[in-house]
C-alpha cells in the first residue's frame, strides 16, 4: 500500500497537485479509492469525494464549488460527460501525468491545512461544503487509536461511503495501527445475510456502523454455531443516536467478547464524545449516553429557555470546542460565523453550535435528548422524538420504529410514526395512549416493509414522509 501510494503521490505531484489544492476522488469504496486517499494525504492535498451514485448535476456543482482541478478515478467508473472537461488520471494503470493532464492540474490552493471537503444538504437546496483541517482530524485519529481495541493486524470493515466523514476514521485508524481494511461492496452492505458472511468469512474484528444498519444485522443473526466463529470484538455506532433494542442486546449477549461503543459527533466536528457500554447487555439502557468528550475537545451546555414539558430542567444545546472546532463552511463566511462562535474560555478559540440538546449527569457523562429543531411544540409541550420511538419499539411486533416531525412553521406541527413489523397500527396507537400523554401520541402511524436509508445506512426521513405525501418541515 505505502509503495503504491507513494508512486501515485508522485504522479499527482507531477500533474501539479500541491498542498491545499483540491482533487476529486470519483468512484466508490475500493482498493483504488483507498490508495488515492492515502496519496492525497501524503501530498497535503484536499480530498473531494465525488460519489458516482450522485446525480451528475450535483457532482458538477461540487467539483466547481470545491475548485477541483484534477480528478482521480478508480478505473472501474467512467467519468460523466458533465465532468469530462476536468483532467483525470486513474489511481492505477499506465497513464502518466503527461498523458492524463493537459494544462494546470488544479486551481489556487483553498487553504494549506485542509484535509477534505464533505458536502451536506443545505437549507437553500444547494449543498454546502464542510472543510476540515488536517490537525482536527489528526486529533480524532490519535484519540481513536488509543481508545480502540485495534492493534497490528486487526481487520476493520470499510463500510462508510467515501462521501461520509466516518470513512476517514475507518481508514486512518486502521493504517495507524498497522491493520487490514476489508472493503464492503455496495451489494453486500445492503444485504444483512451477505454482510454477516463477509464478517465471518473475512474475520472482520472491528466495525463502524450506524444504528439502523446494526439493528438490521441483529435481526438476521446467523445460527449460534456459525456466530461462535465470529472474530468481531469491537462495534462502534456513530452517525445517528443508538437505541439498545432487544435484538441488539441479544446479539451482544451471544457474542460476549464483542464490545459496543456509542460515539457522537456532527459532520462539522466529526466524532467528539464516546461511551463504552458494559458487558452485561441485558442491563443496557434503551437510550445509552453519548459519553464524555474525547481528548482536546470541550463540551459546553447552553441552557434552554424554560418551557412546559421540558425533558429535563438542566437540558441545553451542546457547543463543541477545542481541537474539534476547526472546520469552516467553504465560501460561506456568514454561515461559518453563525455556527462557529467565539469560545469565552479560550482567547481566539471557537465553539460549534450543534443544535443538539443534551444533559450532563453528576458523573460528567453526556446524554443526548434530540435535535433542538426536532423538538415539536404540541399544545405548548416540547416533544422529544426519541422518547416516542423508544415507546413504540417496546410494543409487541414492532421490529423498528422512527418518528418524524412534519408540517412547517406556518402550520401546526404533528408527529408521523413509521414502523416495521407485523402489527396493527390502530392497536399501536391505542397502546401508546395507555403509556404516553396524549400530546406524545403520533397523529399518524404508518407500517412499511423497510426504512429507506442514505448511503451510509441512516434512515432517510425525508423519503419516508414523501412516500405518504406528507410535507416535511
Amino acid at each position: 500500500m505505502w509503495k503504491h501510494s507513494a508512486a501515485l503521490a508522485a504522479r499527482l505531484a507531477a500533474a501539479g497537485v500541491r498542498p491545499g489544492q483540491s482533487v476529486g476522488l470519483y468512484g466508490s469504496r475500493s482498493a483504488e479509492s483507498v490508495l488515492t486517499m492515502v496519496a492525497l494525504f501524503r501530498l497535503g492535498a484536499v480530498c473531494v469525494p465525488l460519489d458516482r451514485t450522485y446525480p451528475v448535476d450535483r457532482l458538477a456543482m461540487m467539483a466547481d464549488d470545491g475548485a477541483v482541478g484534477l480528478m482521480v478515478t478508480d478505473g472501474a467508473s467512467a467519468v460523466p460527460e458533465d465532468l469530462s472537461h476536468l483532467p483525470a488520471l486513474r489511481a492505477v494503470g499506465g497513464d502518466g501525468p503527461a498523458d492524463a493532464v493537459a494544462g494546470p492540474a488544479a486551481d489556487a490552493p483553498l487553504r494549506p491545512d485542509l484535509c477534505y471537503l464533505v458536502y451536506t444538504s443545505g437549507s437553500t437546496g444547494r449543498p454546502k461544503a464542510i472543510a476540515l483541517p488536517y490537525w482536527s482530524l489528526e486529533n480524532l485519529v490519535s484519540w481513536q487509536i488509543g481508545d480502540s481495541r485495534a492493534t497490528r493486524g486487526t481487520r476493520t470493515a470499510h463500510f462508510a461511503p467515501l462521501s461520509v466523514d466516518v470513512s476517514y476514521q475507518e481508514l486512518l485508524t486502521t493504517f495507524g495501527t498497522g491493520g487490514h481494511l476489508v472493503v464492503v461492496a455496495d451489494e453486500v452492505k445492503s444485504d444483512p445475510e451477505r454482510l454477516w458472511r463477509l464478517i465471518l468469512d473475512s474475520g472482520i474484528e472491528r466495525l463502524f456502523i450506524p444504528f439502523v444498519a446494526l439493528q438490521i444485522l441483529a435481526l438476521f443473526l446467523p445460527p449460534q454455531e456459525r456466530l461462535a466463529q465470529a472474530r468481531l470484538t469491537e462495534v462502534i455506532v456513530c452517525g445517528e443516536p443508538l437505541r439498545c433494542s432487544p435484538d441488539i442486546r441479544e446479539m451482544f449477549a451471544r457474542m460476549p467478547r464483542c464490545v459496543l461503543t456509542n460515539q457522537y459527533g456532527t459532520t462539522e466536528t466529526h466524532v467528539v464524545t464516546a461511551h463504552h457500554l458494559g458487558t452485561a447487555s441485558e442491563e443496557w439502557p434503551d437510550l445509552p449516553p453519548i459519553g464524555r468528550p474525547i481528548s482536546s475537545v470541550t463540551a459546553t451546555l447552553e441552557p434552554l429557555t424554560p418551557a412546559a414539558g421540558d425533558p429535563a430542567p438542566d437540558a441545553g444545546e451542546l457547543l463543541i470546542g477545542g481541537m474539534a472546532a476547526g472546520a469552516t463552511y467553504l465560501r460561506r463566511p456568514g454561515l461559518t460565523a453563525e455556527k462557529f462562535v467565539p469560545d469565552p474560555a479560550l482567547p481566539g478559540g471557537r465553539m460549534y453550535r450543534t443544535g443538539d440538546l443534551v444533559t450532563r449527569d453528576a458523573d460528567g457523562v453526556l446524554h443526548f435528548l434530540g435535535r433542538n429543531d426536532d423538538q415539536v411544540k404540541i399544545r405548548g409541550y416540547r416533544v422529544e422524538l426519541g422518547e416516542v420511538e423508544v415507546a413504540l419499539s417496546r410494543l409487541p411486533g414492532v421490529r423498528q420504529a422512527t418518528v418524524v416531525a412534519a408540517g412547517s412553521e406556518s402550520m401546526s406541527r404533528f408527529l408521523v410514526a413509521f414502523v416495521v413489523g407485523d402489527v396493527d397500527t390502530g392497536e399501536l396507537a391505542d397502546s401508546l395512549r395507555r403509556r404516553l400523554p396524549d400530546y406524545l401520541v403520533p397523529s399518524m402511524i404508518q407500517r412499511v416493509d423497510a426504512f429507506p436509508t442514505t448511503g451510509y445506512g441512516k434512515v432517510d426521513r425525508r423519503r419516508l414522509l414523501s412516500s405518504i405525501g406528507v410535507i416535511s418541515r
